[in-house]
């Protein structure tokens, strides 16, 4: 599969509010995967699964001055959780192989028992 030439973007264990707030906090170092068109603070992006069913996602920065300036996932973030049974403490991880048009991929690492 094409993941196997891939860079891990991050890794990172799923908060509780980040199921209950609707979206995925992503670690501002990896922003540097999420190239946005200038005068933009939002990009439609899809990933592949480990099955290859592909997941959109928003990806959205927060406009400057904000109280909280990390970026995030946010629409299809939840109907991934839902579909994937995800719980606070699970552990996502999310890829980039990187191509003139990129294709990301995300799984779940571990599954909290």
């Amino acid at each position: 599969m094409e993941e196997e030439k891939s860079l891990e973007i991050f890794r990172k264990m799923v908060r509780p509010t980040e199921i209950t707030n609707h979206r995925l906090v992503v670690p501002t170092e990896a922003m540097w995967a999420f190239l946005l068109k200038v005068d933009s603070n939002k990009l439609d992006i899809q990933a592949l699964d480990v099955n290859g069913k592909t997941w959109n996602f928003r990806y959205i920065t927060r406009r400057p001055g904000s109280h909280h300036p990390q970026p995030y996932f946010s629409r299809g973030w939840m109907k991934f959780v839902r579909d994937n049974s995800l719980q606070a403490g699970d552990t996502i991880i999310f890829k980039i192989r990187p191509l003139n048009d990129p294709i990301f991929f995300i799984e779940v690492a571990v599954k909290k028992t």
